[in-house]
């Protein structure tokens, strides 16, 4: 196990390389957590692009315009940037399957957690931050990268290593009012105000060979319902205790 002592920083896991920019750019910006910051795109290799003038690249051609897009954010907002080469489900499925049902590749699960426990040995972060699949639709390579922590987790390799979520932008928001516990620990949602809309939508922009409409339509999903056409971003931390009173009304 690592030495608690040595953790320093974040670590922003990212299945493709337009997640973290949708889920998260806000608390990026407000300086929240710890640096130095990381971000590892998982799923970097990939067939998919936007626009249809493009369809003689090849995948290498694909995949090296997505990896400048994360390359060009990354730089921008002051992250280190790391990636790891496993072909999305474009590539391996034919398709990008959303469906909370779909059996997971635990060959894929064992190979993403392996190299992902190389990475956290080496870096050593105080915190890693990964969306977390919730409801009916969830992408396939998400649930994958989700379940690979879980089981790094679940070996104690990262005891003290604290886990951070994110919603699932675009496929899903996690209410607000939901008692979220994941490996026996508590979590509440700390909300942020999108200070400035263009400019998330700005960021956004940066991975323009990949961020259709409907990514747009979700992040209006995440309007507050406390404040009109307040857009917001959740982080969910862990707590040592839940307050009894919550826990009694979440239940109910």
């Amino acid at each position: 196990m690592l030495k608690n002592h040595k953790y320093k920083g974040t670590l922003l896991l990212s299945p493709h390389s337009d997640d973290i920019v949708m889920s998260s750019f806000q608390i990026i910006k407000n300086e929240i957590l710890p640096k130095p910051i990381h971000m590892v795109t998982i799923f970097s290799v990939s067939e998919y692009i936007l626009t249809p003038n493009d369809i003689h690249l090849t995948q290498k051609d694909i995949t090296n315009i997505r990896l400048n897009e994360d390359i060009e954010f990354c730089r921008k907002y002051g992250i280190s940037y790391h990636y790891f080469k496993f072909p999305d489900a474009g590539i391996r499925l034919g398709r990008a399957i959303c469906d909370a049902c779909y059996p997971l590749d635990n060959k894929l699960i064992f190979d993403v957690r392996k190299q992902l426990s190389q990475l956290i040995y080496i870096l050593k972060p105080k915190i890693i931050v990964c969306q977390y699949p919730y409801g009916h639709k969830q992408h396939i390579d998400h649930r994958t990268v989700f379940h690979a922590l879980s089981d790094i987790v679940r070996s104690k390799i990262i005891r003290e290593i604290n886990v951070y979520f994110l919603d699932d932008i675009p496929y899903s928001r996690i209410p607000l009012d939901t008692v979220l516990i994941w490996n026996n620990i508590y979590y509440v949602p700390k909300v942020f105000v999108v200070e400035n809309v263009e400019e998330k939508y700005s960021a956004m922009n940066i991975y323009k060979s990949q961020m259709c409409e409907e990514y747009f339509k979700g992040i209006k999903k995440t309007i507050s319902k406390i404040k009109e056409n307040e857009i917001t971003e959740t982080l969910w931390v862990p707590v040592k205790h839940m307050a009894p009173e919550r826990m009694r009304r979440d239940r109910k």
